[in-house]
């Protein structure tokens, strides 16, 4: 397997998927998804399954720095599956995508689009009814956004701003399971000194610990 831009994973029917889908500059033709037997992941000589990714309403592909819609970080594994969620840097909204978990060339249809106002990198599903995104604005100021999962429908149900000082780049986030009441997630950051657009910022790397209510 050759890592290009590997950004998640995701795991359901006994198979670990590895997303190769950072598309940072828009000019990638190559996204993929690897697909691996959890039984096998320990083996070095393991022959992943590929499953070749397009978006539809893309036409062009010349090298676009942080401004394009085509982006994307963030997987989850729901219903027989896989959901991909952009990271959209020109409206900072995600587009979710379907993808099929059998077929080994796609092209995405955006099916949702949700109002987040950052840059979505990260994704966790609690095995329910939730899915909790994660990302970050161009200000460096982290949150995330709560998703319902009713019946196989998604909804928009929050979007939490982070406490934490001097912002972050927030880049992952794991479902690690309940405490009483509690939904324990975790989360982490990059140490990065970027600019994103007009606004320049910086950041530690770091692991936080999140919990939500039930």
């Amino acid at each position: 397997m050759k890592n290009v831009d590997w950004e998640d994973m995701a795991i359901g029917n006994s198979s670990l998927f590895i997303a190769d889908i950072g598309n940072n500059y828009g000019n990638r033709t190559d996204l993929k998804i690897y697909k691996i037997p959890v039984s096998k992941v320990t083996n070095p000589k393991v022959e992943p399954d590929l499953i070749q990714l397009s978006y539809t309403a893309q036409t062009e592909f010349k090298r676009k720095n942080q401004n394009h819609s085509y982006d994307g970080e963030a997987i989850v594994y729901l219903n027989g599956e896989l959901l991909l969620f952009s990271k959209d840097w020109v409206n900072f909204t995600t587009d979710v995508y379907r993808i099929n978990e059998k077929l080994k060339n796609q092209k995405l249809e955006r099916f949702q689009q949700f109002d987040v106002q950052g840059l979505i990198t990260g994704a966790a599903f609690n095995n329910k009814d939730r899915i909790v995104l994660c990302g970050y604005n161009s200000s460096l100021e982290p949150f995330i956004a709560v998703i319902s999962v009713t019946e196989g429908k998604l909804k928009l149900t929050d979007r939490i701003a982070l406490p934490i000082v001097n912002g972050a780049q927030v880049e992952a986030i794991t479902y690690f399971g309940n405490r009483g009441d509690q939904e324990v997630y975790y989360l982490t950051s990059e140490a990065v000194n970027i600019k994103l657009g007009e606004d320049e910022a910086t950041s530690k790397g770091q692991l936080y610990k999140l919990t939500l209510k039930k």
